[in-house]
C-alpha cells in the first residue's frame, strides 16, 4: 500500500507543481529582471512563411510585415505557397509588382510546412550579409504590429542571444466555443515563458507564429518532425544560446473557436512533442534552470494523461484505506464528467466558465495521450491540415 500511496501523493504533487507552484514561482523570481534592448540596431531582416490556401488573409498578413516601423530596404519577405488551389499563388503574384523584396515560392505538390522553411532558409542563405541578418518564421494568420520587427531585433545586440519569440495577442473571444479558455491559455503560457526567459535565458519554446533567430541558432528540422517552433528552440538552446519572448514584440491571431479542430492540432503538438522529449532528453539531465523549466513546465503536462489515470486508479484501491482517498477518487470522477456536461449544456446554448475551463483541460490532456499513442506507432509525414480560426 505504500507504494500506491506515493503513486497517488507523487501524480498529485507533481501536477500541481506544474500549474500551480511553479507558475507563481516564476513570477516571483522574474519580478526584478528587465531586458536589455537597443534599438540603433537594425540589421537585414529575412521573414519566411510557409502558406496553404491562405487567400483570405494572405494580402493583410503581406501588408504587415512591410508596414513596419523599420528600414523597408531593411526588410525581405520570402513566401513558399505549398500547392494552394484557392487563388492565394494568384494574390502573391499581384504582391510581388507592389512589394519588390518579396520572393514568391510555388510548390507544384504538398510539401508541408517544416520542408518548406527548411528550404527558403536554404534561399535566405544566398542573401548578401546573411549571417548579420536575422531571420523571422511566421505564420500567414500571424499579423505584424508596426513595432514588432523592431522590438524583435532590438534584443540581438546580445551576441549570446539566439532566438526571440514574439507575444501572440489573440483577438475576441466568443462564449459559443473554446476561444476564451484558449485566450486564458495563451496569456498564461506567455507569462510563463517571458519569466524563463528573463530567469534563465531558457523560454521554454517560442510560438511559431512569430518568432526571431540568428542563423547560426537557426536548425534545420527533421522531415519527420511535427513541432517545429519547440524543437529549434531547443537545438538553439542545446548550442548554448539564450532564447527569450518579448511581451513587447506583438502579432495578432484569431482565436480557435472549435473544440474538434483545436482538438486535432493539439494532438498533432502533443506527438510533435514526444519526438523533442526523446531528441532532447539530454537536456533534462543538466540540472540547471534549464532543466527545472523543461521539466517543470513541459515534460511534467506531457506526462499528465498518466499521472491523473494513475491518480485516479490509486485513489481507487487506496478508498478503503483513508477516507481522503475516497473523497479523491469521487471529486475525480465527477471532474471527468464534466466534459461531457459542458457538451451537454453547450447544446442548450448554456455557457459557464468554470465547466468550461475544466472541460478544456481534460480536452487537452486527451489530446496529450492521443498523440504519445501516435508517436508510438510512428509518424510517417509532417503535412497537415492547417486550423482553422474565426473570424
Amino acid at each position: 500500500m505504500y507504494i500506491i500511496q506515493l503513486l497517488f501523493w507523487a501524480s498529485f504533487l507533481l501536477m500541481a507543481h506544474s500549474y500551480v507552484v511553479y507558475p507563481l514561482l516564476l513570477k516571483r523570481m522574474a519580478r526584478s529582471k528587465r531586458k536589455n534592448k537597443d534599438y540603433s540596431i537594425q540589421p537585414q531582416v529575412i521573414v519566411l512563411m510557409a502558406v496553404y490556401n491562405g487567400a483570405k488573409v494572405i494580402e493583410e498578413k503581406v501588408k504587415s510585415v512591410f508596414n513596419s516601423q523599420y528600414p523597408a530596404q531593411k526588410i525581405h519577405f520570402i513566401i513558399g505557397s505549398d500547392c494552394s488551389n484557392d487563388g492565394t499563388d494568384e494574390i502573391l503574384q499581384e504582391l510581388g509588382n507592389s512589394y519588390k523584396q518579396l520572393t514568391y515560392v510555388k510548390f507544384e505538390n504538398r510539401t508541408g510546412k517544416i520542408k518548406i522553411i527548411n528550404h527558403l532558409f536554404e534561399l535566405a542563405s544566398t542573401f548578401p550579409n546573411f549571417q548579420d541578418s536575422i531571420i523571422i518564421s511566421t505564420d500567414v494568420t500571424a499579423f505584424f504590429h508596426p513595432d514588432c520587427i523592431k522590438e524583435l531585433t532590438a534584443n540581438f545586440n546580445n551576441y549570446e542571444v539566439g532566438i526571440v519569440g514574439s507575444n501572440i495577442v489573440k483577438r475576441e473571444e466568443r462564449k459559443d466555443g473554446i476561444s476564451g479558455q484558449e485566450k486564458a491559455y495563451y496569456q498564461r503560457e506567455i507569462d510563463m515563458k517571458n519569466s524563463e526567459g528573463l530567469i534563465w535565458g531558457s523560454c521554454m519554446g517560442v510560438f511559431g507564429a512569430c518568432f526571431a533567430s540568428r542563423p547560426g541558432a537557426f536548425t534545420r528540422v527533421p522531415d519527420k518532425f511535427l513541432s517545429d517552433d519547440f524543437f529549434i528552440t531547443l537545438a538553439a538552446i542545446e548550442k548554448k544560446y539564450k532564447v527569450f519572448l518579448d511581451v513587447d514584440a506583438k502579432v495578432d491571431m484569431n482565436l480557435p473557436n472549435n473544440s474538434s479542430t483545436e482538438y486535432r492540432r493539439k494532438v498533432r503538438i502533443a506527438t510533435g512533442n514526444f519526438q523533442n522529449l526523446f531528441r532532447f532528453i539530454k537536456l533534462l539531465l543538466q540540472f540547471n534552470g534549464t532543466s527545472y523549466a523543461y521539466w517543470s513546465h513541459k515534460v511534467i503536462r506531457w506526462l499528465g494523461p498518466f499521472f491523473i489515470l494513475t491518480s485516479i486508479l490509486s485513489a481507487y484501491v487506496l478508498r478503503h484505506t483513508h477516507d481522503i482517498y475516497w473523497l479523491a477518487w469521487i471529486i475525480q470522477i465527477i471532474l471527468l464528467l464534466v466534459p461531457f456536461i459542458n457538451t451537454l449544456l453547450t447544446t442548450m446554448n448554456v455557457h459557464l466558465r468554470f465547466i468550461k475551463f475544466v472541460a478544456h483541460f481534460y480536452h487537452m490532456n486527451l489530446g496529450i495521450l492521443i498523440g504519445f499513442i501516435k508517436f508510438m506507432t510512428g509518424v510517417n509525414s509532417s503535412i497537415w491540415e492547417p486550423t482553422k480560426r474565426h473570424e
